[in-house]
């Protein structure tokens, strides 16, 4: 997977999502989000498609409030990626968005 460099915003090649899913110690539904958001390889990724991954397997298609629910996470999500050098930025523009961005420097 790719993701951008947080500085220059050149792609980055090699970033393994699954350790950083693992250092993270993300729930289930936070791994399924940022697999999602990697998934991207570095573009942003709406909202409404990560509600769509990430309650895949709910009958009911997820809760009503996704929207919240997603940006909830997010925001824990944000905190841990911290120290691992990882970010998750957001995109309020058109339909909204997310995309990982990491520091080369102190990436997990």
């Amino acid at each position: 997977m790719t993701a951008r460099c947080k500085h220059c915003g050149q792609l980055v090649d090699g970033f393994d999502a699954e350790a950083v899913i693992f250092r993270a110690k993300f729930s289930h539904l936070q791994a399924r989000i940022f697999r999602c958001i990697a998934g991207g390889n570095g573009q942003f990724v709406g909202w409404q498609f990560i509600a769509m991954k990430a309650y895949a397997d709910d009958p009911l298609g997820g809760p009503d409030n996704a929207a919240n629910v997603i940006t909830a996470m997010i925001f824990r999500m944000r905190r841990k990626l911290r120290e691992l050098g990882v970010t998750i930025e957001g995109h309020k523009g058109g339909d909204g968005g997310y995309r990982i961005s990491v520091d080369k420097e102190n990436a997990a």
